[in-house]
């Protein structure tokens, strides 16, 4: 009987001891990145403004750098977009994960081939 393993991780970042950057956290950064707005990517991902903001002073605060650039709204609105760190942080943790999903594939075909010992 052929088996089809799959090895499942969950990936976040610590700085000092404190999360910078996981799940929630990196999908806000791209929800900011994508509508260029805080207000729209909290409700994109289904969270208050609130506990978005919350959660971009915590990136902050974990790394000692700002992750975004905000304007306050008025007559031509306001707006949010990361910052060059912010955006490097995004897509630095976009490329470790990526390696990360493609070792743990590559782990699960070695567990595939215990099928030979049944």
């Amino acid at each position: 009987m052929k088996h089809r393993f799959q090895i499942k991780s969950k990936l976040w970042i610590e700085c000092d001891d404190h999360v910078v950057l996981g799940g929630g956290k990196l999908r806000l950064l791209r929800a900011i990145a994508e509508t260029r707005s805080l207000a729209k990517a909290a409700r994109r991902e289904k969270i208050s403004y609130r506990k978005a903001w919350l959660m971009l002073h915590a990136i902050n605060d974990a790394t000692g750098q700002p992750v975004v650039i905000t304007r306050k709204g008025g007559k031509s609105g306001g707006g949010t977009q990361l910052t060059a760190y912010g955006m490097a942080l995004l897509e630095t943790f976009e490329e470790i994960r990526s390696a990360q999903d493609a070792f743990l594939r590559r782990q699960s075909r070695r567990l595939e081939k215990l099928d030979a010992y049944v």
